[in-house]
């Protein structure tokens, strides 16, 4: 059981009762979680905020007070990386901000384009 409030709350909350695009939402299925390709629906654009964390005390970026050690030189890297990876997949980069442990990125799912037919 979480020792703060805030994430009891989160944590026991009610499931999405409002559909995705494809029509699925959590409430119809009984599941707390579903899995990535029932809540995306690749035919339209939608936006999604990601966050990912490192885990065991583990720094992504900046100085370790714990381990005495600098790990400033990472933050460009990443930041190259996520630039890197929005050309290459079909997905448009609106925003990232890369912290000492974690990092946020702001992304639009661009649906695929039709074929063009060749008169």
């Amino acid at each position: 059981m979480p020792g703060h409030p805030a994430q009891s709350r989160l944590l026991f909350a009610k499931p999405q009762t409002s559909p995705s695009p494809n029509g699925v939402c959590a409430a119809q299925t009984g599941a707390m979680t579903l899995a990535r390709r029932t809540l995306v629906d690749l035919n339209y654009a939608a936006s999604f905020h990601c966050v990912a964390r490192c885990v065991r005390r583990a720094w992504l970026c900046g100085f370790d007070d714990y381990l005495r050690k600098s790990f400033e030189h990472r933050k460009a890297w990443v930041e190259r990386r996520i630039l890197e990876i929005g050309e290459i997949f079909a997905c448009g980069i609106y925003a990232y901000a890369v912290m000492s442990n974690h990092y946020h990125l702001v992304v639009q799912a661009v649906p695929p384009r039709p074929a063009q037919s060749r008169v």
